[in-house]
């Protein structure tokens, strides 16, 4: 469908939608004394405002969607019910979650690319772009801010959406809890955790193991992370917190399988092409990542007078790894690296003839240090002498400003600008340099500019509109390899040719509250990239990219919550996102040429999903379960969309049911979910561009998990 025919139909959707609403608001207006609330946010502002009143699509997850009857591992948990995000769980702790946001980040081969993490003010990404989103404790998370579209560039490169996780607060007199889970597959959870607070000063100290032999053969993980929190109110108008985390995991990867391996057996490890008869290569090489991430930050909350205030945001951390691949050569790869730096931030609000008017205006300086080595794999012992030794560098220096205008009683109007400078270097310490040197620099710079007003039509209804641009440079893993003349993968010279990503989007949506019991929200979007990052060539995980000319993304994104009765509640996410190459191009893949036509579908993408959830509980005796369902329909793993590459569509249900119990101090809660009651076989998550045509990240068939906690409060 062309961008404009689009447009116009999503205008005119959204105009029939929103008259139909109000009328319905009007009427239930006058008879409700009740109306339901919308939570508070920051993310789209960087000021604390109602969700309701921002112009953009955000959502929040709130402590018992990622806490109650959940495993607290991983995002996939709680972020499934969010329309425009797909968190698709690779059953594969060596490479995490792959999470995109209206499509950024679902050619990702690992970690998070294109939406931006952070965890109490603390920046999770890099510099470059790259995240991880295993890094949150959520153990210890009270919510999670996801904002999705053109807001999200005001916070930096790669911002094709922003997770933002806050963990909690020391609350009350001193509390001390644990909660353990076991379920298939030999998955363990442990987990201790202290919090209250004394006087001004609240903290909160959280420790978590993690352990699964998993469902695949060869992916088996342990996991530890901890993390504590103090906040210190020194008076009325300054805070003071101080946070710090650790993270530490040993995971096998049992790679991705073909077509042919994934009908054969689905639990195999990957490596190979026949689906029995031979040793699969991650078994031969025993491939595995072992991750060691350690990070603090201090984050000063100053109020110099009901319309002055400022925020200083400093921070430093550490990662290593190990990585152990399926070939040769250079099939290990040791990082080590550091990183850190300071944000500032300074907010201001007056009034203007009665009108509200804020100012938020501010500077992030961040950078990464890593030095690089690459050896021999020689069947799993890394061999003696390093054939890459690079010391890399990447920082951003960037000042941003955000305004907030009140016009009269039902007009706001929100705007941005930040300017990216993203700068990286290179230095080969084995050839710094000659014509093979990987030794170079380069600089990307960019503004984006991001504008939306909301109009209240009524006390329930606002209608909304925005846009804006967005920048992506590549990664400095998209920089390690670059494609020989045949289109083969070079394991041995970078690329600094690759061009910054930018894109341009529109969005349209309503906010609404039906009744007194409902809330529900409607987007429509469009975006257009240009020299998107792709994955040219992917040979048993190391990568080479290219630009693409162009792409386009047409979506609807709706949810709809509903409280029919204090014991009965309803969700319902859709998700329409028609992503697809906008203009023709060629290239070539280990030596043969292929066209990648306008129309294909960009890989890793589903046209439609749907989530829905009813939830009951009985609060007389602390009982509660609920049901939930996700559908997802088919999408490819490659570029020509061939029949190889298909993940076909699927639908798979999930329920669970627990006790919650309070007696004296003590407070108690046990509960027992099984994952895919209905045993579909179904493809989890894809590895884009395979050269080896090992797309497929198998999903688990049925499962469950047993679990439950104690606290007391002293």
């Amino acid at each position: 469908m062309s961008s404009h025919i689009f447009k116009r139909k999503l205008l005119s959707v959204a105009v029939l939608s929103a008259c139909g609403m109000t009328q319905n608001a009007i009427a239930a207006d006058a008879s409700s004394e009740k109306l339901m609330t919308a939570p508070i946010v920051v993310t789209a502002t960087r000021v604390e405002q109602n969700s309701f009143d921002v112009p953009a699509s955000i959502d929040v997850v709130d402590s018992a969607q990622i806490h109650d009857q959940q495993l607290q591992t991983n995002l996939s948990e709680s972020l499934a019910r969010i329309p425009g995000i797909t968190v698709a769980n690779r059953q594969n702790y060596a490479q995490d979650l792959q999470i995109s946001s209206r499509g950024f980040g679902a050619r990702a081969p690992f970690g998070v690319k294109g939406i931006r993490i952070i965890v109490d003010d603390i920046p999770a990404t890099m510099p470059d772009g790259q995240g991880q989103g295993a890094t949150i404790p959520l153990g210890s998370t009270d919510h999670i801010e996801i904002l999705r579209g053109p807001f999200s560039a005001l916070y930096g490169n790669g911002a094709g959406g922003v997770l933002q996780a806050f963990t909690e607060d020391g609350k009350g007199s001193p509390t001390l809890s644990t909660n353990f889970a076991v379920g298939s597959y030999g998955t363990t959870r442990e987990e201790l955790k202290a919090s209250g607070k004394e006087g001004t000063v609240s903290y909160l100290v959280d420790s978590s193991w993690f352990g699964t032999d998993g469902y695949r053969n060869h992916s088996k993980t342990d996991r530890n992370q901890a993390n504590a929190k103090i906040v210190w109110e020194i008076n009325d108008s300054t805070k003071i917190k101080l946070s710090a985390n650790s993270y530490y995991q040993a995971a096998e990867d049992p790679l991705g399988l073909t077509l042919e391996q994934l009908a054969y057996n689905p639990t195999m490890a990957g490596g190979g092409t026949n689906p029995s008869g031979t040793t699969p290569s991650s078994i031969t090489f025993n491939s595995r990542k072992t991750i060691n991430y350690n990070q603090a930050g201090l984050v000063l909350d100053k109020d110099i007078n009901e319309n002055n205030s400022f925020k200083v945001i400093t921070y430093y951390g550490t990662r290593k790894v190990l990585q152990i691949q399926s070939f040769n050569p250079l099939g290990v790869v040791d990082l080590d690296r550091d990183f850190g730096g300071i944000n500032l931030r300074y907010n201001y609000s007056t009034d203007i003839e009665g009108q509200k008017l804020k100012i938020t205006g501010g500077l992030d300086f961040d950078k990464s240090n890593e030095n690089r080595k690459a050896f021999d794999n020689n069947n799993g012992t890394p061999s003696t002498a390093a054939l890459r030794n690079e010391d890399d560098s990447v920082y951003n220096l960037d000042p941003y400003v955000q305004a907030n205008l009140q016009l009269g009683s039902d007009w706001e109007v929100t705007g941005g600008l930040r300017h990216n400078n993203v700068n990286f270097k290179l230095q080969d310490n084995l050839n710094p340099l000659g014509a093979n040197s990987n030794s170079g620099s380069v600089s990307y710079s960019k503004t984006t500019p991001s504008i939306g007003v909301v109009f209240h039509a009524t006390p329930t209804i606002n209608l909304y509109a925005n846009a804006g641009k967005g920048f992506e440079t590549p990664t400095f893993a998209e920089i390690s390899y670059s494609l020989n003349s045949n289109g083969t993968v070079n394991t041995t010279k970078s690329t600094l040719s690759l061009k910054p990503a930018e894109s341009t989007t529109y969005e349209i949506g309503t906010k609404a509250f039906i009744a007194d019991n409902s809330r529900l929200n409607v987007a429509f979007f469009t975006t257009k990239v240009t020299n998107e990052i792709a994955a040219a060539n992917n040979s048993g995980g190391k990568v080479a990219y290219q630009n693409i000319p162009e792409t386009e993304r047409n979506g609807l994104e709706v949810s709809l919550d509903t409280n029919w009765t204090n014991s009965l509640k309803t969700y319902l996410a859709y998700t329409y996102l028609d992503a697809t190459v906008s203009q023709t191009y060629s290239k070539k893949v280990s030596g043969s040429p292929q066209t990648i036509n306008s129309g294909n579908q960009i890989p890793g993408i589903s046209k439609n999903s749907l989530y829905g959830e009813i939830q009951w509980s009985y609060d007389p005796i602390g009982f509660s379960t609920a049901v939930e369902a996700n559908w997802r329909s088919k999408y490819y793993a490659t570029d020509i969309n061939d029949a190889s590459s298909l993940a076909k569509s699927f639908v798979a249900a999930n329920i669970r049911a627990g006790f919650n119990q309070k007696i004296n101090n003590w407070g108690l809660s046990e509960f027992v979910r099984v994952n895919n009651i209905f045993d579909r076989n179904y493809v989890g998550s894809v590895i884009v561009n395979d050269s080896n045509s090992r797309f497929f990240e198998p999903a688990p068939g049925r499962n469950w998990l047993l679990g439950a906690s104690a606290s007391y409060q002293f």
